[in-house]
Order: structure tokens, then sequence, then C-alpha cells
């Protein structure tokens, strides 16, 4: 049998178990008030306006030869949905709309951090080894999805998992005060 198949299973199944328990351990936790809620919904005007700026760049870069020669269109729409779901986390972190109100909220940030560090480890070990056996990241000399999307992926995942950080410490000062 071959090792990467076997690899790619046994990551898919544990990315799979770990959506699932974030999952249920979530649908606990959804316990907003009024003011998250009304933050979400900023988050969510915020994610929206992003996309459809990204979307509109989109149909620019389409048209542009030196663009579609060297950056395939998975990769792009890819950036467009990584750089809406950071708009959407940080600006949802910041503001404490991401977390339910629960007796444990430095908790609900741990599972998610570690979501978020089960995301980012995979996709860097793949561009890693993308780098090392070919000696690029380019694929066919273009920005793809495999090893440059991995990436983007990560990047997106990494500065949700430092927006956490961030409010955890600031959760940490403000309990002390």
């Amino acid at each position: 049998m071959n090792v990467t198949f076997v690899v790619i299973g046994v990551a898919v199944v544990v990315l799979a178990l770990l959506v699932l328990l974030a999952t249920r351990y979530t649908a606990k936790q959804k316990n907003f008030d009024e003011m998250q809620l009304m933050k979400r919904a900023d988050a969510y005007r915020a994610g929206f306006f992003t996309m459809l700026g990204c979307m509109l760049l989109m149909m620019l870069l389409v048209n542009w030869k030196t663009w579609t020669d060297n950056v395939t269109m998975l990769f792009t729409i890819n950036a467009a949905i990584m750089i809406t779901l950071a708009v959407f986390g940080v600006y949802c972190v910041m503001n404490n709309a991401f977390f339910g109100k629960s007796d444990h909220p430095v908790d609900n940030q741990k599972v998610y951090l570690v979501l978020c560090i089960a995301v980012v480890l995979p996709n860097c070990v793949t561009a890693w080894r993308h780098l090392h056996d070919n000696g690029t990241l380019l694929e066919n000399g273009m920005v793809s999805m495999k090893p440059c999307g991995n990436l983007m992926i990560a990047g997106a995942f990494f500065v949700i998992a430092i927006t956490i950080v961030i409010r955890m410490l600031l959760d940490r000062r403000e309990e002390k005060e």
C-alpha cells in the first residue's frame, strides 16, 4: 500500500474527528448576548464587503494575462475565501463575539486555538514537502493550490490563532485588574 495514501487517510480522519469534536463542543456553547450578536453582524458585514472586493479584484485579474499565466484561478478563489475568513475571524475574536458566554471562556478559546493549529500544521508540512521535493513552491511554473494554497490556508488560520492568543492575554489582564 502506498505510504502517501495512508498518511492522507489518517490526516483526513484526524481532521474529521477534530471538526466533529469542535462542532459538538460549540453546539453546547451557543449562548451569545445581544452585544455579541451585534458585533457578529458587523463581522458578517465586513466579511461580505471583503468578499465583494475580492470578487471585483478577481474579475479584473482574470483579464490580465500576466496574472493568468502565473496564478491558477483555484488559488485566486481560495485567496478570496481565506482573506474573508480571516477578516471575519479577527473581527469577531477581537470584539469578544467569537466565543459564546459560558462559565469557562478560556476553554472555548483553547479549543479554537487547537483547531487553528490543527489546520496550520498539516498545511505547512504539505507546502514544506513540496518545496523540499521540488525546490520551489511553484507547480508547473505557476502559483497553485497545492503548495501556495496550503500556505494561504495556514496563513489565514495562523492569523486567527494569533488573534485568539492576543484575546486570551487581554482577557487574562482584565481579570487581574
